[in-house]
């Protein structure tokens, strides 16, 4: 017999996770019986968030996906108040730190010295307060007129910090640069137009991240960059591991009786006539074992990354509706490759270079990019460092990873805990080696002053089932009618989507929450969280 679901929901990330938990409480505030479960083809919960304890350094967990969340990202905070747990402070800028940039040792502090820094730089912006913010420069330059012709607003350095959501969206709709529509322009071709080649040079490598202009058209990237790197940007993380967040949700899901089915795959999905002559949806899942099972359900939320739809079979109609064009919203946004290496050492000797206490981030332009001085066993000094590679450089370690014969993936095996250790994501040698010898670089050590790490875990996130770490809006892209859109992408077909990857927050927690709050409100019918008293 067909298994029957009055609501099926497929991923254990955080916006599946959370789905669940807010339809749960809503039937119980309404004395409603339902029949909810949620599948998970991995052995784990969490999606893209993955919290390992490192080996001999007590009380940290070093985190392999996501891992911060910033002060304006209410939903995460109040959700993560409600759940029992505790943040602090994830410090990132630190003067003092090192910025190792083509073959230059300076100080992160020395970026904003014109005549330190190893680039070209128009004289306009040869002064400390433009070098410290040349996005919030660029979109002040560029995009004033525009701001001028959409809203009458007059676009400052000041003012740009009140900028609303609503004001973005206006002017990334239908503002203008050089005569085309904001979302048909590149957010680099933009940047060159406006700073010079030798200042988008210095944003990009000093920011660490060779993503960040990689697919965004000047409407969708301005507003998210500016966000996360347009000055003094607080962020926390979890003292428990970010990953206790989608933990928390799934004992709260499974205290209501609903089941988190693990290492089970959604094969194919079909709308679906139910027995009582309503419409519905069938689709299959196969175990571990190999096991494949036909289920119905009333209504099914696909909490999956654009790269685990795709490898759903492209039948049935949710496919094959030529008037939904869903395959085109599902392209409408790009995985992005994130590549994380951790390495433990005995003594924590980057503390020579950057003075004791060390905290937040060094960047360089070498293939690891960026390295965060995570944690210090106050115990016998024994530390962790996470190195952070987002963008096109991840091929670099990946290679080196195949070669060895590497078939680590995301998905671990199921244990009764449900906590993934720190060896299912065991480095290959060559990666570890080769992350140390950039590590002693960019430090400015040589391979006689430094122990190898006794132990070292990582995680390429460009693998299926996710296809990236996080995913950003294309080029060409009407971003907000596709936002929309994907959360019921076929009607009359009851499959609903969210997650981070068709937010407006892409990247962070508080996007694949966002997008799942919406869509409940909007289709089932719930209550805005805040006015339920969950949080």
């Amino acid at each position: 017999m067909n298994e029957f679901h009055d609501l099926a929901i497929v991923g254990a990330g955080v916006s599946g996770l959370y789905s669940a938990w807010r339809v749960l409480e809503d039937a119980a505030a309404n004395a409603h019986a339902l029949k909810l479960t949620v599948f998970e083809s991995g052995g784990r919960v969490g999606g893209r968030l993955l919290s390992v304890k490192p080996p001999f350094i007590n009380d940290t967990y070093v985190e392999l996906g996501g891992m911060r969340f910033s002060e304006a990202h209410r939903l995460t905070h109040d959700l993560t108040v409600a759940l029992g747990l505790q943040s602090k402070e994830l410090a990132d800028a630190n003067p003092d730190n090192v910025a190792y940039l083509r073959g230059q040792r300076l100080r992160k502090g020395d970026l904003t010295d014109a005549d330190r820094i190893p680039y070209v730089i128009d004289e306009s912006l040869r002064n400390p307060e433009s070098l410290q913010n040349l996005l919030a420069v660029a979109a002040v330059r560029a995009l004033g007129p525009a701001f001028k012709q959409v809203l009458d607003f007059d676009l400052t350095l000041e003012t740009l910090k009140d900028v609303s959501v609503a004001q973005w969206r206006a002017v990334g709709e239908r503002g203008l640069f050089e005569g085309k529509p904001l979302y048909e322009t590149p957010l680099h071709y933009l940047l060159e137009r406006t700073l010079g080649h030798g200042a988008v040079q210095l944003l990009q490598d000093s920011l660490g991240y060779d993503c960040i202009l990689w697919t965004w058209s000047a409407a969708d990237g301005f507003p998210w960059n500016l966000a996360d790197f347009g000055g003094e940007v607080s962020h926390r993380h979890l003292t428990e591991g970010f990953a206790a967040l989608p933990t928390r949700l799934a004992d709260r899901v499974a205290a209501r009786g609903a089941e988190v089915r693990l290492q089970t795959t959604l094969k194919s999905v079909d709308s679906h006539v139910l027995p009582d002559g309503t419409s519905g949806v069938c689709f299959t899942t196969c175990d571990h074992a190999g096991v494949k099972t036909t289920h119905l359900a009333r209504k099914l939320i696909l909490a999956m990354p654009r790269r685990a739809i795709e490898l759903l079979d492209p039948k049935g109609a949710l496919f094959e509706d030529p008037e939904a064009g869903f395959t085109s919203l599902l392209k409408s946004v790009s995985p992005i490759p994130l590549f994380k290496i951790a390495l433990c050492y005995e003594t924590c000797w980057w503390e020579r270079v950057v003075g004791p206490g060390s905290h937040g981030k060094s960047v360089t332009d070498l293939p690891m990019r960026q390295v965060y001085y995570w944690k210090v066993n106050p115990e016998d000094s024994q530390g962790v460092v996470l190195l952070y590679d987002g963008g096109l450089v991840k091929s670099y370690w990946e290679q080196l990873d195949h070669a060895e014969g590497s078939h680590r993936t995301a998905h671990t095996a199921a244990r009764k805990t449900g906590v993934p250790l720190w060896s299912d994501f065991a480095a290959p040698s060559r990666v570890i080696f080769e992350a140390h010898r950039q590590l002693l670089e960019l430090h400015g050590l040589g391979p006689d002053d430094v122990p190898a790490p006794y132990s070292a875990a990582c995680m390429s996130w460009s693998r299926d089932p996710y296809g990236g770490g996080a995913h950003f809006w294309n080029m060409g892209v009407r971003s907000h009618e596709v936002a929309e859109k994907i959360l019921h992408p076929v009607a009359p077909l009851p499959v609903f989507i969210c997650g981070e990857c068709w937010s407006h927050d892409q990247g962070w927690v508080e996007g694949a929450l966002v997008t799942a709050e919406t869509m409940l409100q909007r289709y089932f019918s719930l209550p805005s969280v805040r006015d339920t008293g969950l949080i």
